[in-house]
Formats: C-alpha cells, sequence, structure tokens
C-alpha cells in the first residue's frame, strides 16, 4: 500500500472512530464489532473518497428501504446512513438516491437497477432483497443468478455492492425457509468487491436482548420504535461502509 493510501486509510478510521463514539455515547442499540467489519474492501468507495471526489450511492429495495407506513421521507435507514457517514467523514460530497417499493422481487429490483446504472456512475450500490423471494418459495438458484446479474452489472460500471438480507421477524421464519436465500448472501458475501450485510442476525441480537423488538412494540409507539431501528441500522450500515472504504488499499485475501 502506498504511503499516500495509508495516510487516507488512517484518517478514515480517525473519522470513523470519532463518529462510532459520538453514536456510543447517545446510541440506543449496541452494534457488536462482528456486524460491521469485512474482510473484503469497498474499493471504488475507497479511491473516490481519496480523490475528494462525489460519491454517488444508490440505494434499491423495498419498503423499509424507500421508508415504511408512520415514517416521515427521507428517514429510512439509507439516508440515515448517509448521515452518520457526513459525520464520520466531515468534508466528503456523499450523495444517495432510494429506489424501489414495497413487495419487490429481486428480479423486478433488477430491471430498475439496470435502468439507474444507465443513467448514472455510483460508487456503491445498498441491495436490500430476499424477503419477497423467501415468502413465494421462489428457488434460491433463480435469486442467486438474479443477484450475480445484478452484481456484475454493478462492478462492470465500476462500482462495489452491499447486500442486504431481510430484516429480523419471527412471523417469517414461521412461514418462511429463509436458510437457502440466507445461504446464497453467503456466497455472494464471498466475491471481491460484495459485502453482505446481515441485517437479519443483528435486528435478531436485539429483540432477544430486549433493546428493539418491532413484534413487541404497540401501534402507538411503533412509529418511535421504527426511527430508532432506521437509525441504529444507519449507524451500523456507515461503520461498515467507512471501514471497508479505509480498508480499500489492503490486498484481497
Amino acid at each position: 500500500m502506498t504511503r499516500s493510501i495509508w495516510l487516507f486509510a488512517a484518517l478514515l478510521l480517525a473519522g470513523m472512530s470519532a463518529g462510532a463514539a459520538a453514536h456510543e455515547d447517545a446510541g440506543p442499540c449496541e452494534i457488536p464489532q462482528q456486524f460491521v467489519t469485512s474482510e473484503d474492501t469497498l474499493s471504488h468507495v475507497g479511491a473516490a473518497l481519496a480523490a475528494k471526489q462525489p460519491v454517488e450511492v444508490l440505494a434499491i429495495g423495498s419498503a423499509t428501504t424507500v421508508g415504511q407506513d408512520l415514517m416521515p421521507q427521507g428517514t429510512s435507514f439509507p439516508y440515515r446512513m448517509i448521515e452518520d457517514m457526513r459525520a464520520a467523514l466531515h468534508d466528503a460530497d456523499l450523495r444517495i438516491t432510494v429506489l424501489g417499493g414495497r413487495g419487490l422481487a429481486a428480479s423486478e429490483m433488477l430491471d430498475l437497477l439496470r435502468t439507474a446504472l444507465q443513467r448514472q456512475h455510483f460508487a456503491l450500490v445498498l441491495w436490500q432483497t430476499g424477503t419477497v423471494e423467501a415468502v413465494r418459495g421462489l428457488p434460491p438458484e433463480e435469486f442467486r443468478a438474479v443477484l450475480e446479474q445484478g452484481i456484475d452489472a454493478i462492478a462492470a460500471q465500476g462500482g462495489d455492492t452491499l447486500l442486504i438480507d431481510p430484516q429480523f421477524s419471527r412471523f417469517l421464519q414461521s412461514q418462511a425457509e429463509l436458510e437457502p436465500y440466507e445461504a446464497v448472501f453467503r456466497e455472494e458475501d464471498a466475491r471481491r468487491g460484495v459485502i453482505a450485510f446481515r441485517r437479519f442476525d443483528l435486528m435478531r441480537q436485539w429483540a432477544e436482548n430486549g433493546e428493539l423488538d418491532l413484534e413487541h412494540v404497540s401501534r402507538d409507539n411503533r412509529g418511535p420504535a421504527l426511527d430508532k431501528l432506521h437509525g441504529c441500522l444507519g449507524t451500523a450500515l456507515s461503520r461498515l461502509v467507512v471501514a471497508a472504504a479505509a480498508g480499500s488499499g489492503a490486498p484481497h485475501p
């Protein structure tokens, strides 16, 4: 790694540590390190930050990505991630585009993704998916093929991919076989330039610890609980992205 890249990585990590400390002072959720570290890197994000270029981020997904009921517009976890990244990387030019909608399968999101990539370059794409496939019982191999088409399109355009799996739900667990789809996320996580964020496991830990459990929240408190959830997810994603970008000069294992 060159001296300039080492210096940049050190500055990024320093910013991340400062931002993390600020969130830990007021942050409502414990975020174990295992959920915000990766052996892979986000090299395109790191390169854009090092060059002080605008970092265009695309988030594509279902209702949890674009915003759920009872949530003000622009407060879902992709927006909260960008807010946290701006706090950690003070002079970075970070921009977010959010696409998707309730009940969309990965194949439908792929069409949106391809159209977006034709119009604009994105250094990072967050792709939240998998719930619809599990509920409908769609073939996992077809799900994998769709993800790989999207990942290849993102890579060909010069971008990194951050996959996000389903959110934790006891009801979903009881109604759908999630493991085959989670296996797909793990397999894709092994690809260079791809990181899978383990949202399901992190949310399950929060629920089991009594920190945040949407299924045990009254209707009157659902709005504040959703706001807290998306803030916590945004913080976790911010830490993961900043750390992976800071390590982008390191050789891939």
